[in-house]
């Protein structure tokens, strides 16, 4: 599981993008629970992080999927941006953890 916290913005994208990338290529994890519950803002460079990330584990066998509630400056670009039909989403990282069967 992965917690990013604070601003997922093009300054700041890049350190959740390696370690997302990292666990998936390098360490075999096919499955990556995002805890958003730390974001506090997201642009599209940050949007496209996590775009990316899904791809690539969905091209390694694996997924990305959401826990936890966005911060409001979150959650309307994700929407807006039509992830919330892409990406699964649980409300709580305990949820998460049971049903992703991590």
């Amino acid at each position: 599981m992965l917690r990013p916290s604070g601003a997922l913005t093009i300054d700041t994208h890049g350190g959740l993008k390696k370690a997302a990338r990292d666990a998936i290529l390098y360490d075999r994890r096919r499955k990556i629970l995002l805890d958003v519950c730390g974001i506090s803002r997201i642009d599209s460079a940050g949007i496209g992080s996590l775009v990316t990330l899904l791809n690539i584990a969905r091209s390694n066998d694996g997924d990305v999927r959401l826990a936890g509630d966005f911060a409001p400056a979150v959650e309307e670009p994700f929407n807006l941006c039509g992830l919330s039909r892409v990406f699964a989403k649980y409300p709580d990282v305990k949820t998460g953890v049971e049903q992703f069967d991590l």
